[in-house]
């Protein structure tokens, strides 16, 4: 009997255990974030090999359609396989990382984040600002779509075909052509507000950024330098 009990103590702090990890599946925006904002430089990414991808592991609050997640550089001579890349330049700091992706004709890549408002107000408005860092040249159909949703916490899901509202201002649409590196990395930066939002008290906002193309020729291309501040009320 008393080894019965020590099982079933076991499987209610397992289960416990699992929804302490759904409930933080989040970047909470509580009153510290509202006020200091929050910002992501990806530098926590490997820098060589092959890894896998876990959602809301190798980057808390982070999310992406692939399970894999590929250590490249700017040096590549090849056009790299399509997939979601830890993309850093082997002409400079090779530690400094940005998150993107290599897509392919037959399918598109999408990383997302994952916000939830733990205050005890709507927010209304905020400020997103990124660099959409580009390494290897590709077909002019190569881009990257920015999109949100909001929504009850975990209900979305990357792969959703509807309910996202698209940020225009957040698109990069690829300006650099053909089949070679990019030397030196081209950077191009993006800077979006989002207004009349009503994201009320714990709701969540997933952004999301999806990497395309049409034709042969795939572009490498990662976000850096993220900033979401000047969270509003009003």
């Amino acid at each position: 009997m008393k080894k019965n009990n020590c099982s079933l103590s076991g499987l209610l702090t397992l289960i416990f255990s699992l929804s302490i990890v759904q409930v933080s599946a989040q970047i909470e925006i509580d009153e510290k974030l509202q006020s200091s904002g929050y910002t992501q430089s990806f530098d926590s990414l490997p820098m060589y090999g092959t890894q896998e991808w876990v959602d809301n592991v190798t980057i808390p609050g982070w999310f992406s359609t692939e399970t894999t997640i590929v250590a490249g550089y700017g040096g590549q001579k090849v056009t790299p396989q399509p997939g979601l890349y830890s993309l850093g330049d082997d002409t400079g700091t090779p530690a400094d990382r940005s998150l993107g992706a290599t897509a392919s004709a037959k399918k598109r890549i999408s990383i997302g984040l994952r916000l939830v408002n733990k205050t005890d107000k709507a927010i209304n408005k905020m400020d997103l600002s990124f660099v959409i860092k580009q390494f290897r040249a590709g077909d002019p159909s190569n881009a990257v779509k920015v999109w949100y949703k909001a929504g009850k916490p975990g209900e979305a899901t990357l792969a959703d075909a509807s309910g996202w509202r698209e940020v225009k201002a957040g698109h990069y649409e690829n300006q650099i052509t053909g089949n070679q590196q990019v030397r030196p990395v081209a950077e191009h930066s993006r800077t979006v507000t989002f207004s009349r939002m009503s994201w009320k008290p714990g709701s969540e906002v997933i952004i999301r950024w999806s990497f395309s193309k049409r034709a042969a020729n795939g572009a490498s291309l990662g976000i850096d330098n993220l900033v979401i501040k000047n969270f509003s009320t009003k």
